[in-house]
Parts: C-alpha cells; sequence; structure tokens
C-alpha cells in the first residue's frame, strides 16, 4: 500500500546532475525521502540514501546522477503496516533491499527549474521517471510521481489509485 510510496522516495534519490562536470557530494545524514501515498492518505520515509550528483551548468548533457534507498528503512509511523510493506508480497526487501535511480538526461526550464529524467528500479522492475527540482547550491530539492501498479509492489484497480508523490531534500556538504 505504501510501499507504493517508497518507490517515489527513491525516485528522489535521484536527482542527477555531471567533461566539466563538478562532483557535488551530498550530506547523505541529513538526505530525505518522503513520500504520500495518495488514495490511502499515508505518508512515510525512506532512508539509507546513497547519490553521487556530478553537475555540469555550462553542459547539462554531461550531468549525472546515481542513487540509492534503502528498502529496509521505510517507515510510515506504523510498525506493523512497515512490516508488511517490506515483505514479499508488497517491496520484497530480503530480495530487494534498495530502490535505485540513475539520470538519463538533464534538461533546465523557465525559473530555474531542472527537468531530470531517469530509471527508477524497484523491485527488481525499471521505469522511466521524471523529476522537477531545484538547486540552491545548499540543496537538490525535487519531487515526481510514481505508481505502484507499475513496479509490481502494490496493485489497485485503478492505476490512479496506486499513485504516490515523492519528495527528495539531497543538501551537499
Amino acid at each position: 500500500m505504501k510501499a507504493k510510496s517508497l518507490l517515489l522516495c527513491l525516485a528522489f534519490v535521484a536527482l542527477g546532475l555531471g567533461a566539466k562536470a563538478q562532483n557535488i557530494p551530498i550530506d547523505t545524514d541529513k538526505a530525505t525521502v518522503k513520500f504520500t501515498f495518495v488514495s490511502e492518505n499515508t505518508d512515510g520515509t525512506i532512508g539509507g540514501i546513497n547519490a553521487s550528483i556530478n553537475l555540469d551548468k555550462d553542459n547539462l548533457d554531461n550531468s549525472s546522477i546515481k542513487g540509492s534507498a534503502d528498502v529496509n528503512t521505510i517507515s510510515t509511523g506504523n510498525d506493523k503496516r512497515d512490516a508488511h510493506l517490506k515483505a514479499a508480497d508488497k517491496f520484497d526487501a530480503k530480495k530487494y533491499p534498495k530502490i535505485k535511480f540513475e539520470s538519463t538526461g538533464l534538461s533546465l526550464g523557465d525559473k530555474e527549474v531542472y527537468t531530470m529524467k531517469g530509471k527508477m528500479t524497484i523491485k527488481g522492475v525499471t521505469k522511466d521517471v521524471t523529476f522537477k527540482f531545484r538547486y540552491d547550491g545548499k540543496a537538490f530539492k525535487g519531487k515526481t510521481v510514481i505508481y505502484t501498479n507499475d513496479f509490481g509492489v502494490h496493485s489497485q484497480k485503478k492505476r490512479e489509485d496506486s499513485k504516490v508523490v515523492v519528495s527528495v531534500n539531497l543538501p551537499v556538504k
């Protein structure tokens, strides 16, 4: 159920940006991925974030990001629900302990809003995901929407009922 939300979290881990690219160190102790499983009005977090960001503002084609989050850190404020989300019929944390993201493209739009496209892998299923984010020199902050149905985490009759909004905050060191 809420597992869907976590997918997006990862997604966030994926705020990627890197010939003249600058490696930007992320403060993983302060990095956060939050999610909302919309149809169930459930919020949560996922931790264990590891990210590598390379940003070349002069040539965004040289930018990249790669990141992951630890499925075993899923937290919705309900221990019983969290344990269920980690079980084999949801995220299957034993077999698939990481949610992964790798960028495939980055562009800059109006008002300093970046669009980052990439591949997110949850529970062994890889799908295209697009993040909208800002970088203010102190942190990468972005959002995306994912659907748990797409990743085989939690199926709903209607795809829209599996919607998860993911917010990522990656402070730099």
